[in-house]
């Protein structure tokens, strides 16, 4: 029985099962969970980038480009993207946002968070072949490709573990 893309990434985990998807920076949780009401508070805006904390607790905090980078899912031509549900029924996507736009959009708004079912990996920044192709489309066809030829240890820790999140607002 032949195995799709997504069953390989499954089983393989990228390679290193010990990994978790999520960790904490220090004390900080840098995650949003499936189920939470939130709201963006405190945006810490930098040159390209603003950091928000999440419900007005210091130890929860995100980066609007954690909603914004595309994510691999096993298809190069269907990669996963976070979304925002506003409660007329109108989706909005984080990537295409600016920070003060994002900030503009999110302010004073409450959302209840999905996980995207689907297990997603980003590009592992620490990794040498990361930083030589840089973008993610180079970087998800050049593991899309690898896997394909199986030949799994030019791609070990290319990409680790992430979420996809849909935020609906209530």
């Amino acid at each position: 029985m032949s195995r799709s893309i997504e069953d390989l990434l499954g089983s393989l985990y990228l390679f290193n099962p010990s990994r978790p998807a999520i960790t904490c920076v220090g004390e900080e949780m840098r995650w949003l969970d499936d189920g939470q009401i939130i709201t963006f508070t405190n945006p810490r805006f930098t040159f390209d980038n603003v950091e928000f904390t999440i419900n007005n607790r210091s130890v929860q905090k995100i980066w609007l480009s954690q909603l914004c980078r595309p994510l691999y899912s096993g298809d190069v031509t269907n990669l996963q993207i976070s979304t925002i549900k506003l409660k007329n029924g109108q989706y909005k996507f984080p990537y295409k946002f600016n920070p003060n736009s994002f900030w503009a959009l999110v302010k004073g708004r409450k959302f209840k968070v999905h996980l995207n079912p689907k297990r997603v990996y980003q590009p592992n920044k620490r990794h040498e072949v990361v930083k030589q192709l840089v973008t993610y489309e180079k970087i998800y066809n050049y593991v899309q490709e690898h896997i394909l030829k199986g030949e799994y240890s030019l791609i070990k820790d290319v990409l680790i573990p992430d979420r996809a999140y849909d935020l609906e607002e209530i």
